[in-house]
């Protein structure tokens, strides 16, 4: 069977504007590669799989530019069969050569797709026996190419995750895969196009993640914003109830709504606004909580609480919005968004007041 191949989109064999236009992609794409149009999948004769036209991808050419491939017609591979015992994997992988213009797709083991330059577009698991691609499992990559508009961040077809990030020089850029640990604070994480939590409370009132503010980001007047809202139903007996936010675990800015704010077990909607902003030194906060309540034909309800210079180390700190509603009788808090936000440094107009 002849290996598929194909030109890269704006492939031009030779040097000079080759590399050009491999440049040109890589700085429109930002460094960034994957799948844009998923690779579909299906058994064809004994042990070939189909790949049908249509897919994209942005492809690493590993000379630190990348490269558009994709087909317009069907193409296909021949898979290895199933182990005597176990299982075996496989990867469907677009390699590039960009110095011929062209792309290859090879049938690779996990292990060779390791530091590997192209881009994977489909995975085939054949169990013991297989000795057909019919009775292997064939799943496509997900696209991964995540753009900064919002398509293709965080659908089911992309797997339904993302994560925003921000750099202290006020940069912000998208991974659609949970990244190693990135030059950045992580400050919104995407499932399914809803704000979700990064990381799950343990303490058994916390109604945001843990949001990390990095080490690298404690430069003065840094300002960090923490939002989350839902649906909570008052105590029921009525009893008071609170909202707070914590930096580091210590020091609570507290918002505390007295028994009887709405009658016992109203249901009510939340919104909670939480700001730490870094002193000169870095090494202290001021830290401010607002939290509005608003029940259908009752109105609203709204209060602040704010704490000056809560001291928190100069390293790797969190921040959290906790409340106390699920411990009182009859209470109760469904937070289903939480998002976490990086503002300038070096900035004293920019401080918010305590």
């Amino acid at each position: 069977m002849t290996t598929p191949s194909g030109l890269l989109a704006w492939g031009q064999a030779g040097e000079y504007n080759a590399v050009d236009d491999r440049s040109v992609i890589t700085a429109l794409a930002n460094t960034r590669n994957g799948v844009v149009i998923a690779a579909a999948l299906s058994a064809g004769s004994g042990l070939v799989v189909n790949i049908a036209s249509g897919w994209l991808a942005v492809a690493n050419c590993g000379d630190g530019t990348c490269a558009v491939i994709g087909s317009r017609v069907a193409q296909s591979v021949t898979v290895p069969a199933g182990p005597s015992s176990g299982s075996l994997t496989s990867y469907i992988w677009a390699d590039v050569n960009p110095d011929s213009a062209l792309y290859t797709v090879n049938v690779i083991t996990p292990a060779q797709a390791a530091g590997r330059s192209g881009v994977l577009l489909g995975t085939v698991i054949a169990n013991a026996g297989n000795n057909t691609s019919a009775s292997m499992t064939l799943t496509s990559a997900a696209p991964s190419f995540a753009t900064v508009d919002g398509v293709n961040i965080a659908t089911v077809e992309t797997g339904g995750a993302a994560y925003l990030y921000a750099t202290k020089s006020g940069m912000l850029y998208v991974e659609s895969r949970n990244p190693p640990a990135a030059a950045g604070t992580l400050v919104c994480s995407l499932q399914d196009g809803l704000h979700r939590s990064a990381a799950t409370a343990t303490d058994g009132v916390s109604i945001t993640p843990k949001w990390t503010i990095q080490q690298a980001d404690m430069v003065a007047w840094s300002h960090y914003r923490l939002w989350t809202s839902g649906v909570g139903h008052a105590p029921n007996p009525a009893a008071a109830f609170w909202f707070d936010v914590s930096l580091n675990g210590v020091g609570f800015a507290r918002v505390t709504f007295p028994s009887g704010t709405y009658p016992a077990g109203t249901t009510f909607n939340f919104w909670c606004e939480a700001h730490a902003q870094l002193d000169t030194g870095a090494v202290n906060a001021f830290v401010t909580i607002k939290v509005d309540l608003t029940a259908a034909s009752l109105g609203s309800y709204t209060t602040v609480a704010s704490i000056i210079n809560q001291p928190i180390p100069k390293s790797a700190s969190f921040m959290v919005v906790r409340t106390n509603l699920a411990q009182v009788t009859g209470g109760s808090a469904d937070t289903w968004s939480s998002v976490f936000q990086r503002d300038g440094g070096q900035d004293p107009t920019a401080q918010i007041t305590p």
